[in-house]
């Protein structure tokens, strides 16, 4: 699904204040697999799953998600495969506070051209495996932290995605919530979609079968 080999970023690049973040990251990642990274707060682990979400560019490697270069792809083509292929889970949850839980889990839809029913059988669906279906009408300002994420994890599986990546989905949760958000996210993935998790917590980290560490700017299995 996925393959990155010697893949590099750097921020300001030519400048006095050039950064370079990832310095030559190799990772594969095939249908089924759910992976953490860990790493400590400023070493790239956002930048390369922005990389990885077809959300931010890189100057070297190569980078093929389901066997196309990602490089040759223009920006409207990135945008199509993200939305169809990519589902997102962010720390701060990233609700629209004033929608219901059923709107907020149906927005990557608007941008597709699907089944609107359908849809939202499948919403409810989701809502229901997470426990969620009660307050599929209440608002998103209205549900604790534990509950906003599942809503975001229902909404990131809504267009049936190859992968899932979630980045430091338990960083605004308490330890005991946290683990809950972890196990759901493993059990919801099934053995067609892979799931990437970056996190700073080791305890978090262990739970996935395959972990690996970014320092100093590359990729290396723990």
């Amino acid at each position: 699904m996925i393959n990155i080999e010697h893949l590099t970023k750097t921020y300001n690049e030519g400048r006095a204040n050039e950064c370079k973040v990832l310095t030559d990251v190799n990772l594969e990642v095939n249908r089924g697999e759910k992976i953490s990274i860990i790493g400590k707060s400023g070493c790239g682990k956002s930048t390369l799953l922005h990389i990885i979400a077809l959300i931010d560019s890189f100057q070297k490697g190569e980078y093929n998600f389901n066997n196309t270069p990602v490089r040759a792809m223009s920006n409207q083509e990135l945008a199509r495969l993200r939305n169809r292929s990519i589902g997102l889970v962010l720390q701060d949850f990233a609700l629209i506070s004033e929608y219901t839980v059923m709107e907020n889990v149906l927005l990557p839809t608007m941008f597709t051209k699907c089944d609107n029913h359908k849809m939202k059988k499948r919403a409810e669906m989701l809502l229901s495996k997470t426990g969620l279906i009660k307050f599929k009408n209440h608002y998103a300002s209205q549900l604790s932290g534990g509950q906003k994420q599942r809503v975001a994890i229902c909404r990131s599986l809504i267009n049936d995605p190859d992968l899932i990546l979630a980045d430091e989905p338990t960083g605004s949760l308490d330890p005991q919530t946290g683990t809950e958000i972890i196990s759901l996210l493993i059990e919801m993935c099934d053995s067609n979609k892979a799931l990437i998790v970056i996190t700073h917590d080791l305890d978090i980290a262990q739970q996935f079968p395959l972990k690996y560490q970014l320092s100093n700017g590359e990729l290396a299995c723990i």
